[in-house]
């Protein structure tokens, strides 16, 4: 059995993945920083993403559970292209997500979900392009004083977890928008086959769930694709000399960040050398992208500056 220290609502977070990038038209993966997010996130925590512990806390703060996830808009940058309009698609969409957890502690009648940095490590799900991997870690989580342990068939279920939501992610990536209706079929199939293999009653139960979790996931990434594609088709610009311009708009808002999280950060952008900035604002009277620049002719004005994401719960 490993110690574990707990994760509290608190705790930042932070991973690198590879991210699509446009332009190009036809996206690329580049490499890519998660900016730090805290366990409980604004967006995730309003989206119901965030599984924390209501009564029960840890230095007045709720405790991480199992299945939690930071959720959405967690700024990732892809640092060899700033200016990237795939952002208006993986922040919306972002994920950080609870992999491993106790099976010998509850609280709240739900099991405490598990990830440290270091030894052993139990790194947290990040998404990516083409897919998403174990590649993420809360920073001071060792600082708790709250010890659980997990059990090698704790890590077992959620390697076996981690494993066949990225073998789902590549399938999806290579046949292109998944289909609803066939997302189960091919989670149960993926999961039988692990049981034929294995063999034992407890992996058959684990390959179980796993696949019901993966299915659940695909069908909930299969409705995002299609929202953030077709979102995505009206924010590019149709000629290459919109893409220069746009692409320049985005790097001047892009020259300065700021970072806090919730309940103390948030993100903004502004400020740059061309005199322009660019953000997206959630929530509020008029949420949606803003920006405000002249660059090459190209100029847009809209009400607020910059971008302003993360406000204290």
């Amino acid at each position: 059995m490993f110690e574990v220290n707990v994760n509290i609502a608190y705790d930042p977070t932070m991973g690198a993945l590879f991210h699509n990038t446009i332009p190009p038209v036809v996206p690329v993966p580049s490499p890519s920083v998660e900016m730090i997010a805290t366990q409980m996130w604004t967006y995730g925590y309003y989206l119901n993403q965030n599984k924390l512990t209501k009564k029960v806390l840890h230095k007045n703060f709720y405790i991480v559970l199992d299945g939690h996830d930071i959720g959405a808009m967690i700024p990732d940058i892809t640092p060899a292209q700033m200016a990237n309009a795939y952002y208006a698609v993986m922040w919306p969409f972002s994920s950080r997500k609870i992999i491993f957890k106790t099976s010998k502690v509850k609280m709240e009648k739900v099991f405490v979900g598990c990830s440290q940095v270091f030894a052993p490590p139990f790194p947290m799900m990040t998404c990516g392009d083409p897919v998403s991997a174990l590649i993420a870690f809360p920073l001071i989580n060792k600082l708790n004083t709250v010890i659980v342990g997990i059990t090698l068939k704790d890590v077992f279920v959620g390697l076996l977890q981690a494993s066949m939501l990225m073998a789902l992610d590549f399938v999806f990536d290579k046949i292109g928008k998944p289909i609803d209706r066939f997302a189960k079929k091919i989670a149960k199939k993926a999961a039988e086959k692990v049981m034929k293999k294995v063999g034992r009653k407890v992996v058959k139960e684990v390959a179980k769930e796993a696949a019901e979790e993966a299915a659940e996931k695909v069908t909930k990434r299969a409705m995002a694709k299609a929202a953030a594609s077709e979102a995505l088709g009206k924010l590019l610009p149709t000629s290459p000399a919109k893409v220069m311009k746009t692409g320049l708009a985005g790097a001047a808002g892009l020259a300065t960040t700021s970072l806090e999280g919730n309940p103390t950060y948030k993100v903004s952008t502004g400020g740059g050398p061309l005199g322009g900035e660019v953000g997206y604002t959630w929530g509020g009277d008029k949420p949606g992208w803003k920006a405000q620049g002249n660059v090459l002719g190209w100029q847009r004005d809209t009400d607020g500056k910059g971008a302003n994401w993360g406000d204290p719960l």
